[in-house]
């Protein structure tokens, strides 16, 4: 390795005291170089495991799922004078949202649940396989990620809600912890 030279103080920024692991000297379309990499331990009955994770693009996730993202019911309401005058509204019909209903809640339930295995699925890594052993999630290959029979893979595991929330909590604290790393970097900058 080369003699590098010392960066003079007015172009110093963020991460100058952290040690150089690995010195970069291209960048390839489709590496993430700059992906943020930890872990999570699980507790397993009466022991842990732990599984690699990595930062993930929630917003991603959620364009996915657009689709599948339920809508509140609206409801015409008329309101009389009186009780217009009480609520400070102005009497006639209006649209309300009712986020209240059964039905919007249960399918929010189920968006919210397939939306945080979708954050678990593209925030561990490690490859997923099938019964037969086929890997049907790669993390670092595209090619071999097939959403559908990963997700059929993650809710076979057996894996408690305690579990499920740690993982799916770690995932979206080291994606936090990496976006606010990159907002200081860019203030300093």
């Amino acid at each position: 390795m080369e003699d590098q030279e010392e960066i003079p103080e007015e172009f110093a920024v963020f991460g100058n005291d952290l040690p150089i692991d690995e010195i970069i000297t291209s960048l390839i379309e489709g590496q993430p170089i700059f992906r943020c990499l930890g872990t999570v331990r699980v507790k397993v009955g009466e022991r842990a495991i732990q599984l690699p994770i990595r930062s993930v693009d929630v917003e991603e996730s959620i364009r996915l799922l657009a689709n599948k993202r339920p809508n509140p019911p609206v409801e015409r309401v008329f309101i009389k004078a009186e009780e217009a005058k009480k609520s400070g509204q102005r009497a006639g019909w209006v649209t309300v949202v009712n986020e209240a209903a059964p039905g919007y809640i249960e399918a929010q339930r189920v968006y919210t649940t397939e939306l945080n295995y979708l954050i678990m699925l593209k925030g561990l890594a490690v490859e997923l396989k099938d019964s037969t052993g086929k890997v049907v999630w790669d993390p670092k290959e595209e090619s071999r990620q097939d959403r559908e029979s990963s997700l059929r893979v993650l809710r076979s595991l057996g894996m408690t809600g305690w579990q499920f929330g740690d993982i799916v909590e770690a995932i979206q604290n080291l994606t936090k912890w990496e976006e606010e790393a990159l907002e200081k970097n860019s203030e300093r900058g």
